[in-house]
């Protein structure tokens, strides 16, 4: 190989990490944020073209199918939007899709036929979308499964060998930042009881993560940590407007921090402390 060779093979390899780090990193820095899945759904397509995307995970320690999610995000989002809350509220406990790979811990790909789908979930969440090709990642923690799924439209062809294997790897990275994330918000609530579940757990969890905050501080930062207006969580938690900043400035100046960003950096922190010391514990 000559000297000019090398440099061009170099350069070709710089450029692809840069657009990769540059795509990733962006994924990194949306955690905790209300457009985390549509930021993953961004840069995807930015590598991989598909039509829309969905993350979720199944707690695979209980007897019955508890299903959760995290988000999904696509070509025409309010259209996705209506269609999986209707497939997460009322159809993903009972989806047997994915038995095929339940239990397995090592990371899983899977790529779906619509032919292969039940009639009413092909009808329901396929055709309606015009989704002809769906390939699945799992991704293991503890006894949750993590699965980031990406879709085609029929504009698209089926995945290639070479296009999963992509999305495979890039899973590899996305879904334990999706782990993060969840960690930090809770669940995408796909209905109204499940939403004021998730906002109580968050709150308990903020409660419990930083001993300093009262219950009223923890409630206004969980709201806060989603992405909620000050206007909607006066308005949830029935106080006035100028109640939610007198909450959050105090929870902020008894964190040591000023802003929603440094605050979900300190959870962040909080929850890989947590993993090092459960490591350590292991070995």
């Amino acid at each position: 190989m000559t000297d000019h060779e090398a440099d061009a093979t170099i350069d070709i390899q710089l450029g692809q990490l840069v657009f990769m780090s540059d795509a990733l990193s962006a994924v990194a820095g949306a955690i905790g944020s209300p457009d985390f899945v549509a930021v993953v759904f961004e840069n995807l397509t930015r590598i991989v073209d598909c039509d829309s995307i969905h993350l979720d995970y199944e707690d695979e320690s209980l007897l019955d199918r508890r299903v959760g999610w995290i988000g999904s995000y696509g070509t025409y989002p309010d259209q996705i939007e209506r269609t999986m809350t209707h497939y997460y509220r009322d159809f993903a406990q009972i989806d047997t899709t994915f038995d095929c790979i339940r239990g397995e811990r090592d990371t899983q790909l899977l790529q779906l036929s619509t032919l292969r789908l039940n009639p009413e979930i092909r009808r329901a969440f396929y055709d309606s979308e015009d989704i002809h090709d769906e390939c699945v990642v799992t991704y293991r923690v503890d006894e949750l499964t993590y699965a980031l799924s990406v879709c085609r439209a029929r504009r698209l062809p089926p995945f290639t060998l070479k296009e999963l294997s992509i999305v495979r790897h890039v899973a590899l990275i996305v879904l334990p930042l999706a782990v993060a994330h969840r960690r930090i918000v809770g669940d995408r609530p796909a209905d109204a009881d499940a939403a004021r579940t998730g906002e109580s757990i968050a709150a308990q969890r903020l409660t419990r993560v930083f001993e300093k905050l009262t219950s009223r501080e923890s409630e206004v930062c969980a709201r806060l940590i989603r992405g909620r207006k000050t206007q909607d969580i006066a308005h949830e938690l029935g106080i006035r407007p100028s109640s939610i900043d007198t909450y959050a400035r105090r929870a902020f100046a008894k964190l040591g921090i000023e802003s929603r960003r440094q605050l979900l950096n300190l959870l962040l922190d909080h929850d890989a402390l947590d993993a090092s010391s459960a490591r350590r514990s292991d070995a």
